[in-house]
């Protein structure tokens, strides 16, 4: 069956913000190992729209809570490209290493750049990551872009 490259590219949002929403707990999970690590309590809240772990560690040890959040999702974001694990070369590929870079790119604002890290930052990272899937999507399958592809 023919598949429109405007429908892959719209379906792949789709999976993607579904992605991106399961990957929040994980996410929040590493924040949360890294609290108790340290011994503090450490409750997640998920919501649609924002999430957070509530952590009283400060200083060096605030600094791996930061860093473990999105340390972790992109660990597993990168780990699923092992090759076997997804095997068919399609979107899911392109997903998860924009995923991971996303997560990466979280970690860096998120940990080293704490003063910038807002509601605002995060639309805009969440955006670049989608921005940079389409890119790698359309890297992949040059002069195939504008075309009918296959599933």
């Amino acid at each position: 069956m023919p598949v429109n490259a405007k429908r892959r590219h719209a379906l792949m949002l789709l999976v993607m913000g579904a992605g991106i929403y399961a990957a929040v707990p994980v996410h929040e999970l590493g924040h949360a190992a890294a609290c108790s690590y340290f011994g503090y309590d450490a409750p997640i809240t998920i919501t649609p729209f924002a999430s957070y772990v509530s952590c009283g560690a400060e200083g060096a040890e605030l600094a791996v809570v930061r860093m473990a959040g999105g340390g972790t999702a992109a660990a597993l974001f990168l780990a699923l490209l092992v090759p076997g694990v997804v095997r068919r070369r399609d979107g899911a590929r392109t997903f998860l290493l924009a995923g991971g870079i996303g997560q990466v790119l979280n970690v860096t604002v998120e940990a080293g750049l704490p003063f910038w890290y807002n509601e605002a930052t995060r639309a805009v990272m969440i955006a670049a990551t989608v921005a940079l899937t389409l890119w790698i999507e359309r890297r992949r399958w040059p002069g195939r872009a504008q075309g009918v592809m296959r599933a």
